[in-house]
């Protein structure tokens, strides 16, 4: 996917973050640890009435589907290789 489909789809690009499109993390979510890849970071922004940062949509190794929205907080570990 492009980046304007990217964009369409998870709404604008961040202007600032630690973490880049393309790059490797570990997270955590529901108490599980996931490894995947950025596919999007999203600018900070109101969701379902909820005021949240920049955050990453995040395509994991180990499930397909719809890719996981992480919170900077919810990141463990980066591979710096990347």
């Amino acid at each position: 996917m492009d980046d304007q489909a990217l964009e369409d789809l998870f709404g604008p690009a961040a202007t600032y973050s630690d973490h880049k499109k393309g790059e490797r993390i570990t997270f955590t979510e529901a108490g599980e640890t996931y490894t995947g890849v950025i596919i999007w970071v999203c600018g900070p922004g109101v969701v379902a009435g909820r005021q949240i940062p920049t955050h990453y949509m995040v395509e994991a190794d180990q499930r397909g589907g719809f890719p996981f929205v992480v919170l900077p907080s919810d990141i463990i570990e980066t591979n710096s290789e990347q």
